[in-house]
């Protein structure tokens, strides 16, 4: 919201009065909520946040909502920290000294219980939106200057975007409790909103039905599915390390100067000015190539021995990774220009020399090396475990399903419910809705948790049991391929354990429908016919 040509306090006030009005009213009807929920009301009170465009207007806001709103009066006391409202810009943080450097703790504190910034309930701020001021309790934000970018609105906006309390997260939608959610209002702030790109759904199911309760059927026991419970993977030895590992196949590294720096400079979270804090020379000195090795061996004992199996006694000795890595350093780094080989030791090549040898360890061949799952707390998912829900979606009947009934998303998932129901080779399944089971994958090198659809237990022609995931999807979308990829690497790995065989099935929604009404009965024939589909795809015919 700009006040524009506003000369005079008294012009600038005519303008903008009635926005400050209001967004005092509705923080005064949250602010009197939370004290009439809170005995004593000591602890920290929701916050509006006021952006001015100027320190002269600031100090004329300032003084405003001082005077004329009882709940934001300063207590008469030259000490700010007994302040109810406070005036601040960017210089605060970079305060070292003096007042601003007890503004900026009250900054830093507003919202945190026995700490000086606990009583604040009002900032007046200029050109604080770059800062990295993270306040959980800013419930208004009034903007009273100019936006001029997309950028400047989310920034101001994400100011009132964090939660008081996270707890709700972590219960579904439908049993949340009234009031449990947590809103922002914002007045003057030219913000479309976040980009929300819509899941398309089928027309023919509804959502917002009678609630109905998902559980275990007991007439059902026979469908009764147990998965283990798989939290991460060891490397199994039966043979020493060097013998399974080729090192002369692994790829070299090499350290090249143009991607290493010469010096790192940091800038102190507040105040300060930015410093080299290491140099090359310092590094190398510090750094040594025994101990990059240690690092590297202790970092690769991590990755192939898991928490859990060192109890086991599976895995690689530490002794034995030290060695190979050593040999790979010896043998297989080399370094060009002003670069020297102690400089593998920075991060940048560190991991890269990481990556080549763990991949080297998990793949050196069947003869020594084996995979083996590190089952978490419980062992199994088992759906005769599975605690009762409501659900208001669409439904299965689910004939070969352990619970009463399948809840599903959308139209699709009730389909493919309804086509592992009649196919003569489906043993039984169980709809991965919080039943818990999911597989990491990685996106941008962050971990993240991939839930399938199904999962199925199908009879093969000579007898034997196959476990298949499957997901049938109606849109394909930038993850997919990654999950698929997590999920089919999975499935390889437990295929060679005690639990084994499992295959993974990726159902794209025309493909689907197409089969589904051209005759194919089995499980066997629909996963048959996308692997021919995906033939003829990789052929370009």
């Amino acid at each position: 919201m700009l006040v524009k040509h506003a000369k005079t306090k008294e012009e600038y006030f005519s303008a903008c009065k009635g926005a400050i009005a209001s967004i005092y009213s509705n923080w005064a009807d949250d602010f009197n909520d939370w004290r009439s929920h809170l005995p004593g009301f000591r602890g920290p009170s929701p916050v509006v946040l006021v952006v001015a465009s100027d320190g002269t207007r600031a100090k004329w806001l300032f003084e405003h909502l001082t005077t004329d709103y009882p709940l934001l009066r300063n207590p008469d006391d030259e000490d700010p920290q007994s302040w109810h409202t406070i005036q601040v810009d960017s210089k605060v943080f970079d305060a070292e000294k003096g007042n601003e450097a007890i503004l900026r703790e009250i900054v830093n504190t507003v919202g945190r219980e026995g700490r000086s910034g606990e009583g604040v309930r009002c900032i007046v701020s200029v050109n604080m939106l770059s800062e990295g001021w993270d306040v959980k309790s800013v419930t208004h934000i009034l903007g009273l200057r100019a936006f001029g970018s997309p950028l400047l609105t989310e920034q101001i906006v994400g100011r009132g975007l964090r939660r008081v309390n996270y707890d709700v997260l972590n219960q579904p939608l439908e049993e949340r409790t009234a009031g449990s959610e947590e809103t922002v209002d914002a007045f003057g702030i030219p913000f479309v909103g976040f980009p929300v790109q819509r899941r398309r759904r089928s027309p023919a199911g509804s959502w917002g039905n009678k609630p109905v309760w998902i559980e275990p059927n007991q007439a059902k026991d026979s469908r009764r599915m147990r998965i283990p419970n798989v939290r991460s993977w060891a490397v199994g030895m039966s043979e020493p390390l060097t013998s399974v590992v080729r090192l002369h196949d692994l790829p070299k590294l090499v350290v090249d100067p143009r991607h290493t720096p010469t010096e790192i400079v940091v800038r102190p979270v507040v105040g300060g000015k930015p410093e080299a804090m290491l140099t090359l020379e310092h590094f190398r000195a510090e750094f040594p190539l025994l101990r990059t090795a240690f690092l590297t061996a202790r970092e690769l004992l991590d990755q192939t021995t898991p928490d859990g199996a060192v109890d086991l006694g599976i895995g690689p000795t530490f002794d034995e990774l030290l060695e190979l890595v050593q040999a790979y350093l010896d043998t297989h780094v080399d370094a060009i220009g002003s670069a020297a080989r102690q400089d593998v030791g920075i991060y940048y090549w560190r991991l890269q020399m990481l990556n080549i040898l763990e991949n080297a360890i998990r793949s050196a061949g069947t003869g020594g090396i084996a995979t083996v799952p590190i089952i978490g707390s419980p062992e199994f998912f088992d759906t005769a475990h599975q605690r009762r829900f409501q659900w208001t979606g669409i439904v299965a009947t689910g004939k070969k399903a352990h619970a009463n009934q399948v809840p599903c998303h959308t139209d699709l998932e009730k389909q493919f419910a309804d086509f592992l129901d009649r196919a003569p080779d489906v043993i039984r399944y169980v709809k991965n809705e919080r039943f818990g089971f999911s597989i990491t994958y990685y996106d941008n090198n962050r971990p993240r948790q991939y839930y399938p659809d199904f999962i199925v237990a199908v009879r093969d022609p000579d007898g034997r049991e196959t476990m298949w995931i499957a997901e049938p999807k109606g849109e394909m979308r930038l993850t997919t391929t990654l999950k698929q990829e997590a999920a089919q690497l999975w499935c390889g790995k437990m295929s060679s354990t005690e639990f084994g065989p499992w295959r993974y099935l990726l159902v794209p929604q025309r493909h689907f429908e197409r089969v589904n009404t051209s005759g194919v009965k089995s499980f066997a024939e629909f996963a048959a016919s996308l692997t021919e589909r995906n033939l003829t795809a990789a052929m370009g015919t």
